[in-house]
């Protein structure tokens, strides 16, 4: 079981050799602790840490920072230092957050973990609305961990990328209802439905003597994709003339959509799609699409439909895991849906399902 305890509230001994242990420099979190004593550390560094918690004797620049160990049980595998609020120095650089995991535990989920974690402890913490992350555009892995953790690219230049997470300590309503978008109203509503992905689904379609072998697998991208709505063709808006008989559901506040989920059916073959889903980013990682994608299941159910599908795409990492995770499955793909480059491109159609009478 992994958790987080604030450093010189755990056993030192154990604290100073991880600490101790740490790089001065690991892909820009920096350690000025690297290579101390055992006394030093509890008659130094450990007083300092808590002054710099409490906002005390702060080096020039220097902002209230709170640090923690990621724990395995009863090793430590990971730092965390949160910083309460935002300089300009940090703003435009290492943000709230830095964090560090030991080299043996990477690449297997604990940084996903850990930094979800501090995500949380952050909002005890953090002044601000949002919680901003940075990392090296040659750190690819953690670019993932906080993709995984619902982070949004704010920005990125030749050697970083800026990722904003929403401050989950700040009061947001969890009683929002999801209710129906007439179309008179809301036809035409533009829905900004942009991602950015570190991976993609790799898809090889190879002849053999037997048939065809068609591999599937993830793979990082070699440079960030990203994916904006308004910059295509057929930009995400509600109640398109080509969805005959679509309907529309959603969450607003104060005349503000903030999800919603557009449904068609397909009568011919008795199936449902879904034509559009979208969670505003103040709300993403709170359940509100999962809240969605059940309102649409309870549909396909209580209509007898014998599926319930969608269209996303390879480059959308996040997007597939998510279906996946809601008990949809790959049904197939088009290779030229978009462009006849799509294969290169990494920006597949995948066509998912949902099985009503299988679950």
């Amino acid at each position: 079981m992994l958790y987080l305890k604030e450093a010189g509230t755990g056993d030192y001994e154990t604290e100073w050799q991880f600490l101790s242990s740490i790089p001065e420099n690991d892909h820009g979190l920096t350690n000025r602790w690297n290579g101390i004593t055992r006394n030093e550390y509890e008659d130094e560094v450990l007083p300092c840490l808590f002054r710099y918690a409490k906002g005390i004797d702060l080096p020039e620049g220097h902002v209230p920072e709170t640090c923690f160990f990621l724990y395995d049980g009863d090793k430590i595998i990971g730092e965390f230092k949160i910083r309460h609020f935002l300089n300009e120095a940090l703003r435009n650089g290492s943000g709230h957050i830095g964090y560090y995991i030991d080299p043996s535990y990477r690449g297997n989920g604990f940084g996903t973990e850990g930094l979800r974690l501090a995500l949380l402890e952050a909002g005890k913490l953090v002044l601000e609305d949002e919680i901003l992350l940075r990392t090296g555009n040659d750190n690819r892995a953690s670019l993932r961990v906080m993709l995984k953790n619902h982070g949004q690219i704010r920005k990125q230049d030749k050697g970083n990328i800026y990722v904003a997470f929403p401050n989950p300590g700040k009061a947001v309503r969890d009683d929002y209802t999801i209710q129906k978008l007439e179309k008179d109203i809301w036809k035409g509503t533009m829905l900004p439905v942009d991602y950015t992905s570190a991976e993609y689904y790799d898809i090889s379609v190879n002849r053999t003597d037997s048939g065809f072998r068609i591999p599937i697998e993830k793979k990082p991208f070699d440079h960030v994709f990203t994916h904006r709505s308004q910059d295509g063709e057929y930009p995400d808006r509600l109640y398109e003339d080509w969805w005959e008989g679509a309907e529309a559901y959603g969450i607003v506040e104060n005349g503000e959509l903030l999800g919603a989920i557009e449904v068609c059916p397909e009568e011919w073959s008795n199936r449902l799609l879904i034509t559009e889903l979208f969670v505003h980013e103040k709300l993403r990682g709170r359940g509100y699409g999962h809240q969605l994608i059940c309102f649409a299941k309870d549909l396909t159910a209580e209509r007898n439909y014998r599926v319930l599908m969608l269209e996303t795409q390879s480059s959308n990492v996040h997007a597939v895991d998510f279906y996946l995770h809601e008990g949809f499955t790959l049904i197939g793909f088009d290779s030229c849906c978009y462009t006849n480059e799509d294969l290169s491109r990494k920006e597949v159609r995948f066509n998912m399902g949902w099985f009503p009478n299988t679950q």
